[in-house]
């Protein structure tokens, strides 16, 4: 029968010892894992800040309005838009702050043509900055659109609502 190796003090103590650096490693390990995930990803925040300042800094509602700007000007010319609407507010009794929806028939082909399909809605709205029509479209993720008023009709941006001037009287936003 092999004989075993007789246990003193001095072995058990190094084995003990052995077994706690062991222990002391993995126990550091997580946090040496954490600390290099942690400078990865400052590393990538930082290229990511730069790849954003370098590409541009526009929002998407920027973009989004000047892209239905573009559309809009491709469609109509604000002259027309603005003699369609100044007669709308005209023929159209509104009581402030209570927006009167425009009928499907009263919203002429021009304002269809800017998406192939009826706006989503078309009102008179009456509040602080005037009389106006409100042209919307959109969905769940924003809405954009024209307040279109006569040529004093004055909007501008707020917290809510960005605001682009094409000619007096008449403002492309972007909005919730």
């Amino acid at each position: 029968m092999p004989s075993l190796p007789r246990v003193t003090g001095r072995n058990l103590n190094a084995k003990h010892t052995h077994n706690m650096k062991k222990d002391r490693l993995h126990n550091e390990a997580p946090i040496i894992c954490q600390a290099a995930f942690t400078r990865m990803s400052k590393l990538w925040l930082i290229l990511a800040v730069i790849a954003v300042v370098a590409v541009g800094c526009d929002s998407g509602y920027v973009k989004r309005t000047e892209k239905f700007a573009t559309r809009v000007k491709g469609v109509v010319s604000p002259d027309v838009l603005q003699a369609w609407a100044t007669n709308l507010i005209t023929k159209t009794p509104v009581v402030r702050r209570q927006p009167v929806e425009i009928r499907k028939a009263d919203i002429p082909e021009y304002i269809r043509a800017i998406y192939n399909e009826y706006p989503e809605d078309v009102e008179v709205v009456s509040g602080d900055a005037g009389t106006c029509v409100q042209i919307c479209y959109g969905s769940g993720f924003g809405h954009w659109g024209l307040y279109i008023g006569d040529p004093s009709f004055k909007h501008e941006s707020s917290e809510q609502f960005y605001v682009v001037p094409w000619k007096p009287g008449i403002y492309f936003w972007d909005g919730p």
